[in-house]
């Protein structure tokens, strides 16, 4: 059976080593994330990345140990959500296809006129897919899971794509409310690295 976190993409083809000291500082840099949000401050489509070389791609236990960062990067902007001058939204984005691209995202009211809240009517809301592993990585937080899915024609031959979005209920304004006029292209390729 495929897991939802198992991915299409390779990730290097040769022996990797020194992965437990690899995951251990990835860890620690996740734990050592800071936000300190000023009054001039803002965020549009923000986000951090915690697996550059797509070691995600390679096996589940990597995959598992990328979510377990951003999940830590997740809970700091939680810790000081209290102190942003503005209204937030802070979420994931799993993308199925390539782990390199999966990303912690935070957004607010910015002079760029980026929408905000942004919503996103194409996410098909209350995807049971990733429960059982978000209850082991954080096992006293209650999420909010999606997916969204479509085709990128602006490749050759054209790219199936298919992404989870996970949020937070108690941070910020939720992904899921309804926003009339207020849509965004849920499309990782065209708001991921």
């Amino acid at each position: 059976m495929h897991h939802p976190l198992q991915t299409s993409c390779k990730g290097p083809s040769r022996k990797i080593r020194g992965l437990r000291r690899y995951f251990s500082k990835l860890i620690k840099d996740a734990e050592r994330f800071t936000l300190d949000p000023n009054p001039e401050d803002w965020w549009d489509f923000w986000h951090y990345h915690s697996d550059w070389f797509g070691l995600g791609n390679v096996s589940l236990r990597s995959r598992t140990e990328h979510l377990k960062a951003l999940l830590i990067v997740l809970n700091r902007i939680f810790e000081v959500q209290h102190r942003f001058p503005t209204q937030l939204q802070a979420w994931l984005i799993l993308n199925c296809q390539d782990a390199s691209q999966d990303a912690v995202f935070l957004h607010t009211p910015n002079v760029n006129g980026t929408v905000f809240p942004v919503h996103y009517p194409e996410i098909e809301w209350g995807i049971p897919d990733l429960d059982s592993v978000l209850a082991k990585l954080a096992p006293n937080i209650q999420f909010q899971v999606g997916r969204a899915s479509g085709v990128d024609a602006s490749e050759e031959p054209p790219q199936y794509w298919s992404s989870f979005f996970i949020f937070r209920p108690d941070l910020g304004v939720p992904l899921n409310s309804p926003q009339p006029n207020q849509s965004f292209n849920p499309d990782p390729t065209a708001t991921i690295c």
